[in-house]
């Protein structure tokens, strides 16, 4: 990146996007000036290729966390890290542990931190059931139980 007014190019990793939510424009970025054989601690992109086993059968994909914080040399980190999910299963998920990573670059995230899963689709009568099921009963009327006629509360 080469700044106005300076004469020399500076190496820098992009740190933070802020992204209008409804447009989709750019709105502000942070950049981070780095040395080349700097380690630093940044977040990369998981990208999931393939389609799921059990999502072919009926299920539904949830993609929990799509990014992962990673710490190596500027040089060696990806733009971002692919998993492939076309062997998971309904209700199976894949964590942390099973990406795949380049030589030299870390994780730093929990290995146990789920990724993604794959959910049994739930039918409109199930999700009715289970709604029914949790719903609260009726509560009590305070001041209308154990009054008789002609008493004062």
């Amino acid at each position: 990146v080469t700044f106005e007014g300076q004469k020399r190019a500076h190496k820098a990793v992009v740190k933070e996007l802020a992204v209008d939510r409804v447009t989709g424009d750019l709105l502000h970025v942070d950049l981070q000036e780095v040395r080349l054989d700097e380690t630093i601690e940044t977040t990369v992109a998981v990208h999931f290729e393939g389609e799921a086993r059990g999502v072919k059968a009926g299920g539904l994909l949830d993609e929990v966390l799509r990014e992962v914080t990673v710490r190596g040399k500027v040089t060696d980190i990806p733009e971002h890290l692919t998993l492939d999910i076309s062997g998971l299963g309904v209700n199976e998920t894949a964590r942390v542990a099973d990406l795949q990573v380049p030589e030299g670059i870390a994780v730093v995230d929990d290995p146990e931190t789920i990724l993604c899963t794959v959910l049994p689709r739930r039918t409109a009568a199930a999700v009715e059931a289970e709604l029914e099921e949790a719903a609260p009963a009726e509560p009590e009327v305070v001041g209308k139980a154990g009054k008789a006629a002609g008493e004062e509360g």
